[in-house]
């Protein structure tokens, strides 16, 4: 099929079955269904279903959870599918975090606001409108596979370690908010726990006692001029109301690992600063407890014609391709390490994720189903 064929097939299709009618109703749909990780199993049932409707055969893969090793019966990621492609997303989101009537989807002229708009529901309304045009157009189903995980909003990402279990796919495009741009490196990260602990006095003699904050700060401080980078206070809390002088303090803390770094090296820096600390500070009693919680080095996934791929379909509708770095952690990195072939692709801007912010553009969602159903017209027929 010639590409001027295949743009006019879209565009037409696109608008016979309404499409942006369709996509603000789906979108919709998915945000009124809250799915906060540990709570995904609505809106896996809600996919399921819809796939089912098409024709995919699916299957609901439990979960490990607990230290025995046993599955839940709760929560599972949603499979769907037999393809050298996989299309993978998560379904769970973040708390609302702030945000008035999160799950209460709310239309602004071009937007839609709500939590997991852009993150990834958004998205998930535009793969699965896809798969319908694509069900329409050829009156068969696309010869990808196709992932729904659970758990990416946490740290353990229990949802996509167990898809590597049983991969087959070769490739995957993991769908993510990267404002359409094509993201085939990600940057890593250090996550790490800072405890100060000092003694406690009334508040009136403040100035005779250690701060715990300040060392906290102190610390922080001593990193960033080390590393010569910010480092992202995730969480902090220490203190009371009451007047006295707080006995502990304790952050999360996150920085960032770009291209080129090595993580095992910031490692080493961030250590060594806080060992420097805790000389300093050993005539005032102070006890610092350091605790890696996470850490990821910078990837550059495996090269092959996935990205070119992309790259045609998005030209196909018009759209201009971009390349670009993924800022954040993805399921992609668990691909990453079976030797899968990725490329971190979707609509929505990072930025206003997980936070009162969050919407996704209508016109976005537009551009993005069109291109993924060029993919499939291209690719997966």
């Amino acid at each position: 099929m010639n590409n001027l064929k295949i743009r006019r097939k879209i565009e037409k299709i696109f608008q016979d079955e309404d499409g942006r009618k369709k996509l603000i109703k789906l979108t919709c749909e998915l945000i009124k269904i809250k799915s906060v990780s540990g709570e995904e199993q609505k809106i896996g049932l809600f996919i399921e279903k819809y796939l089912k409707n098409l024709g995919f055969k699916t299957k609901r893969q439990y979960i490990q959870e607990n230290k025995k090793g046993g599955n839940s019966n709760k929560r599972f990621n949603i499979l769907a599918g037999d393809g050298e492609i996989m299309f993978s997303t998560h379904i769970d989101t973040v708390p609302d975090l702030g945000m008035e009537k999160a799950f209460s989807p709310k239309l602004v002229g071009d937007k839609i606001f709500g939590r997991g708009s852009a993150d990834t529901k958004g998205a998930i309304a535009s793969l699965l409108l896809a798969l319908y045009l694509f069900k329409k157009l050829s009156k068969k189903l696309p010869k990808v596979s196709l992932c729904f995980t659970v758990d990416e909003e946490e740290w353990s990402s229990l949802g996509s370690k167990e898809i590597s279990k049983s991969i087959n796919s070769t490739q995957a495009i993991v769908i993510e908010p990267t404002s359409l741009e094509i993201c085939t490196k990600q940057e890593g990260s250090f996550e790490f726990e800072i405890l100060v602990q000092t003694e406690s006095a009334h508040g009136s003699v403040f100035e005779l006692y250690e701060n715990p904050s300040k060392i906290l700060f102190e610390i922080i401080q001593k990193i960033e001029n080390k590393l010569n980078k910010k480092v992202s206070i995730l969480e902090i809390c220490g203190g009371w109301r009451y007047y006295a002088v707080p006995k502990n303090s304790k952050a999360l803390l996150e920085v960032k690992i770009k291209e080129g770094e090595k993580l095992k090296e910031i490692e080493k820096n961030i250590k060594a600063i806080v060992e420097e600390v805790k000389k300093l500070k050993e005539k005032s009693k102070a006890k610092i407890q350091f605790k890696v919680l996470d850490s990821e080095d910078f990837i550059e996934f495996k090269k092959g014609d996935l990205a070119e791929k992309i790259k045609e379909c998005m030209e196909e509708i018009g759209v201009q391709p971009k390349f670009s770095v993924m800022p954040s952690w993805t399921d992609a990195a668990e691909f990453h390490k079976k030797n899968i072939e990725c490329v971190v692709f979707g609509p929505g801007d990072i930025q206003i994720c997980h936070t009162e912010k969050e919407h996704i553009r209508i016109s976005e969602l537009e551009k993005f189903t069109k291109i993924l159903l060029a993919f499939f017209l291209k690719y997966a027929f």
